[in-house]
């Protein structure tokens, strides 16, 4: 399943549960920066392998926040126009 499919599917879930927003952070139960693959919902759901990001999807948009040692890496990974989505710096409201 690719990463646009992964986010129609959430979509079609987020609809069904009448979810408007949805939150991925990449933390485990502790906070930790570096977690087990359990925990690595981010990266599955954008494609972000980094260890540090936030994503946030709606129903149009898919968004992910991460900090400067990440940033080059996620634009490089991300595919942006594919999932109308937006990367952004960590600390940026918008």
């Amino acid at each position: 399943m690719t990463v646009p499919e992964r986010l129609s599917a959430l979509r079609k879930c987020m609809e069904e549960k009448n979810i408007d927003v949805y939150v991925v952070p990449t933390a485990d139960f502790h906070q930790s920066e570096y977690v087990g693959e359990h925990f690595k919902a981010r990266k599955f759901i954008t494609g972000f392998s980094g260890s540090a990001g936030t994503a946030v999807i709606t129903k149009t948009e898919a968004r992910l926040w991460t900090d400067g040692r990440y940033f080059i890496q996620a634009a490089a990974q991300l595919e942006v126009s594919k999932n109308r989505g937006a990367l952004r710096r960590a600390g940026s409201s918008c």
